[in-house]
């Protein structure tokens, strides 16, 4: 299962929880928990989490790593909704720039959010290569199996299924974007 069905699927489990996993910093702490518990083999080594961190999580789920520079930006962050477009550009963006060596540490946090925007607009009119919307994977996945229709989607879906879970989750974006007069 990949990185991103299984944090959709953990999502999925635990909406009945009182500690929504659907909020960043409940889930960035859940995560975390899970990186730093015991398992079958032990604990991780504080050198192994530590590469873990920079090398793989950086790349997965930049968003995670992200380290702000104003605590306006750190609360905003911390209170997003990831079933929300928001974050999806949030993620999208932080993706991309991570892919192209870009330091996240650097940036505003509107900025990476705008670069996720900017993105979503190239995929729609087709002046990026459609496999750029591989960024979104996460988000759609997310949006995707918040419809109770689809709780039991979480195995391998084809092209076809897949790029449908893209489309829908554009136009819920879209639509969410023409109801909110401050994005």
């Amino acid at each position: 299962m990949s990185s991103d069905r299984w944090c959709a699927k953990q999502l999925t489990e635990n909406k009945s929880n009182r500690i929504s996993l659907l909020n960043h910093a409940n889930f960035k702490k859940y995560y975390l928990d899970k990186l730093n518990s015991k398992t079958e083999f032990g604990y991780l080594s504080a050198e192994a989490k530590n590469y873990y961190q920079q090398n793989v999580l950086h790349r997965v789920i930049p968003t995670l790593m992200l380290q702000l520079n104003t605590p306006l930006e750190d609360e905003q962050l911390q209170n997003m909704k990831l079933d929300k477009p928001e974050w999806g550009y949030l993620h999208a963006g932080a993706k991309l720039l991570v892919e192209n060596g870009a330091k996240l540490d650097e940036m505003l946090l509107d900025d990476i959010i705008t670069i996720g925007m900017l993105l979503k607009s190239l995929l729609l009119t087709g002046k990026t290569p459609p496999e750029y919307s591989h960024y979104f994977n996460l988000p759609a996945i997310i949006h995707n199996q918040l419809n109770p229709e689809n709780k039991e989607q979480l195995t391998q879906t084809s092209e076809q299924e897949s790029d449908a879970i893209y489309q829908q989750y554009f136009n819920y974006s879209h639509q969410f974007s023409q109801n909110n007069p401050f994005i």
